[in-house]
């Protein structure tokens, strides 16, 4: 038994298709076979014993395939890394969608073929990598028709392909059209051979020509949100060139009548199957399908492909592609005793202080300052002067004048015009304090920091994490925890469940028995009273009262039978509903799990879009000390730098393996770089 034959019958077994006997059973069955000289495998005995079918037999085939495939193409990762074609995020990512397409549709492509599809690698990048794996060497096969012709076959190795043959030999020119079909079709080329009157043509050549290709798949359509409103407007505020902020404009701001369309689907379409030169099909990759996220102010249609405005007001899509429409709240003065925490679907907009220890959750939030209070939107949130320890998650922008001893957890840029002091913040866009300071704060922003200054002489340092996706991890971490928590109240629930079950079970044991006891009573009875119109005749009446006596006690036993089973069925029903409402709650509570992972995978995907920027700019001075980590590498700067770049750059040299550092790039080195 080969290497193939056993991890694919090791495979069958783990996923119980069989059992221990029946590979007992085949394993003997192959040794006759081979005494007796016959080459059969023992998957095909397993199939031929309908111990295991033939599409499990072509399920474990191609999960075989597949991690062979996937062990070459994470060498391939690792070798474009190298090499400095791709970032290890790229690579990272292409293995996921691989991993993600077979476990879906049990077809995917090489992580090559994703690299290129998404724009983060070249055709001659990825060919290069795969002759350095060897995989790109064509198929040589050598047949010998006689001893004056000799055919030769390459066959590329992507899964379409295409077969290429030159004929050599004194008497090449004695091949016919038939002789060619003859030979492809003892070499398993059934489909795409090129028409006779280019065959009749290409024989003549004495160089390869190409004889066969394949049609590829047609390549499926994703769904589409189309939205009929502009969702890149200005909202809070626009960045003056000496890095102020002018809060006054905002841009033009869409608004909607109740009842508007404000969003349709698109449906996904799928490919149509391409076919290989073996006449195999060549599935098309499953399109991804795209629903409307409805929030607040936002209704859809019974099929879920329109959103409407269910209000008149302001239309917003979050980061992670929520419809909200919001109206306004107007709070004049501050959030405070009087008004109490505040909560409110649409735009909540303070013209004083949000007050320490209060909660505002909201669509989106303007005031004049923010103190130590809890901050939670869908949209913007604006502080016209400063936020000062407070806790914001946000899945919009923050802007403000300056930020002090704060946590701030945003899906986009964090703009700030003076200073950030003692903060903790965790982004998935930019930091930007163009003209600003930071200071002692422990900062993770995916599309980089821009700053005036970080840091100051004899200062406590920063800790800069750029490039990297610990935001998102962070939010993810937070909802499986949600998950976990959700689950283990589901595990509690069926614990209770269980017990009704079983004492609902235990009820209408009694319920039958009573019944059982009941139905005795009655023949008992009918027996009695038959008795006594056969006594009546012997007018017997010591006898005829005995077994009056007896009726009357069948009489008190009946009552309390059916007043016990009168109180088991009032029981039994209180199970029943109770078994209902827990139920119901399981089920409720595994539907929140079910759009708590929907999020997380449209979270994942919308952090997938953009790559992240590992590098910090600083437009005046970042002091020594300064901690800053990329996605491959960190570093504790020893000096001072002034107008520089600090970027995560790739190092080559000669007869040396490549490494990764970060590197001052001053602007003046831009420059030059540019005109380049």
């Amino acid at each position: 038994m080969n290497e193939f034959s056993s991890t694919i019958v090791k495979l069958a077994m783990g996923y119980n298709f069989i059992n221990e006997a029946q590979v007992k059973e085949a394993v003997a069955l192959l040794k006759e076979e081979e005494k007796s000289g016959k080459k059969i495998s023992i998957e095909e005995i397993l199939v031929n014993k309908k111990f295991m079918s033939p599409n499990q037999l072509d399920k474990l085939t191609k999960i075989v395939k597949f991690w062979e495939d996937r062990r070459l193409d994470t060498k391939f990762g690792s070798i474009a890394i190298e090499s400095g074609f791709v970032s290890k995020e790229d690579v990272d990512r292409a293995l996921q969608e691989q991993s993600d397409d077979f476990k879906k549709t049990s077809s995917y492509r090489l992580v090559g073929d994703i690299l290129i599809s998404k724009g983060t690698m070249t055709e001659e990048e990825r060919d290069s990598v795969l002759r350095e794996q060897g995989r790109l060497s064509p198929v040589k096969e050598e047949k010998q028709i006689s001893k004056k012709i000799e055919y030769e076959l390459f066959v590329s190795k992507d899964i379409v392909a295409k077969a290429s043959i030159r004929i050599k030999g004194e008497e090449a020119s004695s091949v016919t059209i038939e002789d060619v079909k003859d030979y492809l079709r003892r070499r398993g080329i059934v489909y795409g051979i090129i028409d006779e009157d280019r065959l009749a043509e290409s024989i003549k050549l004495d160089d390869f020509f190409m004889v066969a290709e394949g049609t590829p798949p047609t390549p499926s359509i994703d769904a589409v949100i189309n939205y009929f409103f502009n969702t890149n407007y200005l909202t809070a505020g626009t960045i003056q060139e000496d890095g102020t902020i002018d809060f006054k404009n905002r841009g033009d701001i869409p608004y909607v009548k109740k009842g508007e369309l404000i969003a349709i689907k698109i449906p996904m379409k799928e490919g149509m199957p391409g076919k290989s030169i073996q006449g195999n099909p060549i599935p098309a990759i499953k399109p991804k399908d795209k629903n409307i996220l409805a929030g607040p102010g936002v209704e859809l249609s019974e099929e879920n492909t329109k959103a409407f405005a269910s209000l008149d007001g302001q239309p917003y899509i979050t980061s992670v592609g929520k419809i909200h429409v919001l109206s306004d709240i107007q709070i004049s003065g501050d959030v405070g005793l009087k008004t109490g925490h505040v909560s409110f679907d649409g735009s909540i907009v303070v013209s004083g202080t949000v007050q320490k220890d209060f909660k505002v959750k909201g669509g989106a939030l303007r005031a004049k300052e923010i103190l130590a209070a809890e901050i939670h939107t869908t949209g913007d949130v604006v502080s016209l002067t400063g936020i000062i320890g407070a806790n914001i998650i946000t899945e919009g922008t923050v802007f403000a004048k300056f930020i002090n001893s704060a946590h701030i957890s945003s899906y986009n840029d964090i703009t700030v015009e003076k200073e950030i002091v003692n903060c903790r913040i965790y982004t998935s866009g930019a930091v930007r304090i163009s003209r600003g300071k930071i200071l002692s704060s422990t900062i993770f922003a995916k599309r980089g920091i821009i700053a005036g200054e970080i840091g100051i002489e004899g200062g406590q340092p920063s800790k800069l994490v750029v490039g990297t996706n610990e935001h998102i991890k962070k939010i993810i971490d937070d909802q499986k925890n949600i998950i976990h928590k959700k689950e283990e109240d589901i595990a509690l629930i069926k614990i209770k469940l269980h017990k009704v079950e079983s004492d609902q079970k235990a009820i209408q044991e009694n319920i039958n028995k009573l019944a059982q006891d009941g139905e005795s009573n009655v023949r008992i009875k009918n027996s009695a009273l038959k008795k006594i119109d056969d006594l009546k005749k012997t007018d017997d009446k010591n006898y005829i009262s005995r077994i009056n006596d007896l009726l009357k006690d069948i009489d008190i036993k009946s009552k309390s039978i059916d007043d016990s089973i009168k109180i088991l069925f009032d029981k039994d029903d209180k199970c029943s509903t109770e078994i209902t409402s827990l139920q119901e709650e399981i089920n409720k509570i595994e539907n929140e799990i079910k759009v708590v992972n929907d999020e997380i995978a449209t979270i994942v995907e919308w952090a997938e879009k953009e790559r992240g920027v590992p590098a910090v700019k600083i437009n005046k001075t970042i002091f020594e000390g300064t901690l800053i980590i990329t996605p491959n590498t960190f570093t504790t700067l020893k000096t001072n730098y002034q107008n520089v770049t600090l970027r995560e750059m790739r190092i080559t040299a000669p007869n040396s393996s490549p490494r990764w550092d970060i590197k001052a790039i001053s602007e003046t080195e831009k420059d030059k770089k540019e005109k380049k």
